[in-house]
């Protein structure tokens, strides 16, 4: 469970128990959004702030008590001729850094914000003064961020036939559609594309061979290129990295202590979050910069370990460090203490922390 819903679940436990006991009406209004809560009330201050300081003892609130108005997230309540009115609230950190109108993106897109932030003003602000005055400022925000005026105009004639409790109204779920989806990678001069298959798609449903699939004019959808940091680092894929003889071998070196122990399978299964692994790359005994597991062949118990040196130099430290530990015991037990069962899932692009090789019984 993540961190919003525990709070919801805790607060919502609280305000039964609490208001199930509190005896005195002070609450004419009660309203919360996960922990923030804002209310109003009818009684002193100091009735007030007894409440919220003993609201419930393992909670210490940050509180605003005002007899004129209060902020709640982004709307500012404020009690005028006997009732509450609200508005538009921006915050003092809130910078408006809104996407910049040259940014690569689908038109659709970019030209939604001014309208889907003004149609959120319109649904916080009680008052069409209040609304006209936010909506200025909003104008404002996004011609910083390049909007052209006749955007925002276009945006904010759409807004200004929707009266407040329309616009308060739920959307409603959209009807599912069987047109087939076009999916395109979004850049600025696909669009012609896009209008050439909207020109021409009468061919494609009178084609006998594609008819039954253009039926209707196909969805225009665009997914996002790859960004400046996808194409400058490569990200650590299992998938990746494919050879032609994966797996982990032995280096045949005259005195290498960890031949041996090495063998050819590729695929390891063991406990925990990943059940296996598959090896992709090729790798010896001399292979460096990797992370490595040791199994014991009497307990089964693994070891995990990580070295930027090579898997020989380290596995060497192993097996000094064992038959020293072992000394004691019968010559039987310490024989052949370790086997080594190599698996890579890949080979790391930075230094000293390559996921490489794994060891196992």
């Amino acid at each position: 469970m993540g961190p919003s819903s525990i709070a919801c679940l805790t607060k919502g436990l609280v305000e039964e128990r609490l208001f199930s006991a509190y005896t005195v009406k002070i609450l004419l209004l009660y309203k919360r959004f996960i922990d923030g809560i804002v209310g109003c009330a009818q009684c002193t201050r100091d009735e007030l702030e007894n409440f919220v300081n003993n609201f419930y003892p393992c909670f210490k609130f940050t509180h605003d008590i005002s007899p004129y108005s209060v902020n709640f997230m982004d709307v500012k309540f404020t009690i005028k001729n006997r009732g509450l009115i609200s508005t538009e609230h921006f915050k003092p950190t809130d910078s408006h850094n809104y996407l910049r109108y040259s940014s690569s993106h689908p038109p659709t897109c970019i030209n939604a914000i001014p309208y889907s932030q003004l149609l959120r003003a319109r649904r916080i602000c009680s008052n069409t003064n209040y609304f006209e005055r936010v909506s200025s400022e909003f104008c404002q925000f996004f011609k910083a961020r390049g909007y052209p005026s006749t955007t925002l105009v276009r945006a904010l004639d759409r807004i200004k036939s929707v009266d407040r409790n329309t616009a308060l109204q739920p959307s409603g779920a959209k009807p599912s559609s069987d047109r087939m989806p076009l999916v395109l990678p979004f850049q600025p001069s696909i669009q012609p594309i896009r209008r050439a298959i909207y020109k021409n798609v009468k061919i494609l449903s009178q084609d006998a061979s594609t008819k039954d699939i253009f039926q209707d004019l196909p969805i225009t959808a665009y997914k996002r290129q790859r960004n400046l940091s996808e194409n400058l680092v490569r990200a650590s894929d299992p998938l990746a990295i494919q050879t032609s003889n994966p797996g982990t071998f032995p280096c045949n070196r005259s005195r290498c202590n960890t031949c041996e122990f090495v063998t050819l399978d590729n695929f390891l299964q063991i406990e925990g979050p990943r059940k296996s692994f598959q090896i992709n790359d090729h790798f010896t005994c001399t292979a460096a910069n990797l992370v490595y597991i040791i199994a014991c062949k009497r307990c089964k118990l693994l070891y995990i370990g990580e070295t930027k040196r090579r898997l020989a130099d380290r596995i060497t430290e192993h097996l000094r460090s064992i038959r020293l530990h072992l000394a004691g015991f019968p010559i039987a037990t310490i024989s052949n203490p370790l086997h080594l069962v190599t698996l890579a899932i890949s080979r790391s692009q930075e230094p000293f922390c390559a996921k490489a090789m794994a060891l196992t019984d």
